[in-house]
């Protein structure tokens, strides 16, 4: 991923202009990133026979994961891991040398076909520790929704 710079800038504030004439063009982008981390979640852990045994919690979607299969001590994926692997969390190696970022897909591939010798077990912890969304950007974030649902509720009003 070796992007130069005005690649990413050009990205960036075409996402922004896409984000002011048309922010639900936005949240429709938001909706299918996580759909497709939803998907690559179920399909990792079906393809480890990871079942939820549920905790003693009030949320549903918390609780211990344990593959079903031997000698296999994956501890289950959340959707968080799903949007880890989405933004190219996970890099092929060989002979100690990068090759290339995985997709999902790929990477289960790999999986399926015995070629990767280990998935690394990556708590949830450890993937929301490394993230960059500060207080104040999910703070502007939140006013900026609310600004918008408030503007729609008024227009919906007239």
């Amino acid at each position: 991923m070796n992007e130069r710079k005005f690649t990413v800038l050009s990205r960036r504030l075409g996402m922004m202009m896409m984000a002011l004439i048309a922010p639900e063009l936005i949240i429709t982008w938001a909706t299918m990133q996580f759909l497709s981390a939803r998907d690559t979640v179920k399909a990792f852990n079906d393809a480890f026979g990871v079942q939820l045994h549920q905790g003693h919690s009030d949320h549903p979607n918390t609780g211990e994961t344990t593959s079903t299969l031997p000698g296999c001590n994956f501890r289950g994926w959340t959707v968080t891991h799903g949007f880890f692997v989405w933004m190219g969390g996970f890099m092929l190696y060989f002979n100690d040398n990068q090759r290339a970022t995985l997709t999902p897909d790929e990477l289960l591939d790999f999986v399926r076909e015995g070629s990767v010798d280990i998935i690394p077990d990556i708590v949830e912890a450890d993937i929301e520790d490394r993230s960059k969304g500060d207080a104040l950007f999910k703070g502007t974030a939140i006013l900026q929704l609310a600004w918008f649902t408030l503007q729609l509720v008024a227009r919906y009003a007239q």
